[in-house]
């Protein structure tokens, strides 16, 4: 299933979230694993490409000023529907702080939701963490083929008790070094792909 990112920073245009997808493509087999996501409608990710780092306009986004609740809602909707959605139980979003700090919040459905008999009873929050751009995918990539687990990634995880605030944010903690998942023939392949968008102004 394809990652969804949102854009809520209505300062952020075309080239910031080219700059951004930039960081979520995957270098080293080249392809791109997340879904742009513009409308608020309940769709189905299977008939969309995902976002490759070449938008020329960001024109039409109805989730520009959106809070992170409207979000979570959003996304719960899309999780309680998943083999008709085809998305999954996490998401990102570029917010304003995520603008001026090259940062995502990644949003993650608490396992214990998948537990219940009722999911429609749940009344948790999605678990979030801020993380760097070029710490995002492997965390995400991580979570997406269930190889680690959420709270692996925190500061609260690996120090505490595992738990997040009431509103479930936590704090990220690095794993190794930013960007150590790419190869460096990969990492030379970013190299000449940010020089050619910026050379055609579309960062």
């Amino acid at each position: 299933m394809p990652g969804l990112l949102f854009v809520t920073a209505a300062e952020a245009d075309y080239k910031t979230v080219n700059q951004a997808l930039l960081d979520l493509h995957e270098w080293d087999n080249d392809f791109d694993s997340f879904l742009l996501i513009t409308d608020k409608e309940i769709i189905n990710a299977d008939d969309y490409e995902t976002t490759s780092p070449s938008l020329t306009s960001l024109a039409k986004n109805e989730w520009s000023g959106a809070s992170m609740e409207e979000i979570e809602k959003h996304c719960l909707q899309l999780s309680k529907k998943e083999e008709e959605t085809h998305c999954g139980p996490l998401f990102l979003v570029l917010d304003t702080e995520g603008v001026k700090t090259r940062t995502f919040v990644l949003g993650h459905l608490p396992y214990e939701y998948h537990d219940l008999d009722d999911p429609e009873t749940w009344q948790g929050r999605f678990e979030k963490v801020r993380l760097p751009w070029d710490d995002t995918y492997i965390m995400w990539c991580n979570l997406d083929i269930a190889n680690m687990g959420f709270e692996e990634f925190t500061v609260e995880g690996q120090d505490g008790e595992g738990k997040g605030d009431e509103e479930g944010w936590f704090t990220h903690k690095q794993i190794g070094e930013a960007g150590d998942h790419i190869t460096d023939e990969g990492k030379e392949k970013r190299r000449r792909e940010e020089e050619r968008l910026r050379e055609e102004g579309l960062i």
